[in-house]
């Protein structure tokens, strides 16, 4: 597997991702002021085993697709884990606030997101945090009404109907990426934390006295279209894009 490697700046602009695949191998390294994200669909992670647990979460899931999503990222995680960590014995847990962590590792973070077939991994020596949408119709005036601060709702006054739906999507992902990085998420509510914006673009979410460096971008899967963001506490040297769709097969 190949990584497509991309640096960001604060000015750079959301834009289709070209990922690519090649033979890399475990183990994984993940090195200070990196961030490494992991892209894959549904039906495009490692053949792994559920745990016990998982098993049990995975029955009393309803509907077909949630209980897919479910298999599918629990075994994602688990490949990346064990090829990052270089051990298959490792506790997750959970803060209060419902956060996944690893006790053993105080220093390795990662963020899951999905949306719709889409997974996201994202992993970091510091918090960091990812979220992921698929880009449909929604009442977007209403909603932002609701979860957006004033300064935020200036921007969404486009008479333009696409543009708006575009940068509705990029402060959503963006504050809810910088949510799940502070660790507390949405439940802390979503007008707790402002965007702060250039020409259109969210460069950073302030949240209580404390800056969340934003990275933004978006892709296609087949007629689908989906934005996302990366939020962390510093601007990364590195952003690692690894890219599951395109694996040879890969087993646990």
């Amino acid at each position: 597997m190949k990584h497509s490697i991309f640096t960001f700046n604060k000015h750079k602009r959301c834009s289709d991702l070209k990922l690519s695949t090649s033979g890399l191998q475990p183990p994984f390294k993940l090195l200070p002021g990196e961030v490494h994200l992991w892209l894959a669909t549904i039906d495009s992670v490692p053949e792994l085993a559920l745990l016990a647990d998982e098993q049990i979460k995975l029955s009393a899931i309803k509907f077909p697709l949630a209980a897919r999503r479910f298999e599918s990222t629990r075994k994602l995680l688990r490949y990346l884990l064990n090829a990052y960590l270089q051990c298959s014995e490792y506790r997750l847990e959970k803060t209060n606030q419902g956060k996944p962590f690893l006790p053993e590792f105080p220093e390795f973070h990662f963020n899951v997101t999905h949306s719709k077939k889409m997974i996201m991994v994202a992993f970091c020596r510091m918090p960091v945090g990812v979220d992921l949408e698929r880009v449909r119709d929604l009442d977007v005036a209403r909603i932002a009404k609701r979860f957006f601060s004033s300064k935020e709702l200036f921007f969404l006054q486009e008479k333009n109907q696409e543009e708006n739906r575009e940068i509705f999507f990029k402060l959503w992902t963006a504050k809810e990426a910088a949510l799940k990085a502070d660790g507390r998420g949405i439940a802390i509510g979503m007008k707790e934390n402002v965007a702060v914006m250039e020409k259109k673009n969210v460069v950073s979410i302030q949240l209580r006295k404390k800056s969340w460096h934003i990275n933004a971008f978006r892709f296609s899967e087949k007629s689908d279209c989906f934005f996302g963001a990366l939020a962390t506490p510093f601007k990364p040297d590195v952003i690692r894009w690894n890219d599951f769709r395109t694996f040879d097969r890969i087993r646990g």
